[in-house]
């Protein structure tokens, strides 16, 4: 598997999915992935495991449209703002 946005790449010792061991895991699975070949500083929330030959595209900008809701102020075009998000994982699937 490669890590990313690290780069490296790292062997799956174990998948487990509800805490039972499994083999195969699917989008939207909650799991539990022990690697071999990494070191645990180089992981970060929000990583992607995919597989070497095909590197999933990682983007360090996002263009967004948002739709605010019953503010004091408007956001008005060229207004900076800070976006908290609690889903790396969801993001990261459903950005592209």
């Amino acid at each position: 598997m490669l890590v990313l946005p690290c780069g490296v790449e790292a062997t799956v010792k174990n998948i487990e999915r509800d805490t039972n061991s499994c083999s195969v895991a699917r989008a939207g699975d909650n799991v539990a992935v022990s690697l071999q070949g990494i070191d645990g500083n180089q992981l970060i929330p929000g990583g992607v495991l995919c597989h070497p030959g095909f590197p999933v595209a990682v983007a360090n900008r996002l263009e967004l449209k948002i739709l605010v809701l019953d503010i004091a102020i408007p956001i008005l075009v060229g207004s900076q703002v800070k976006i908290k998000e609690q889903k790396p994982a969801w993001l990261a699937l459903n950005a592209g």
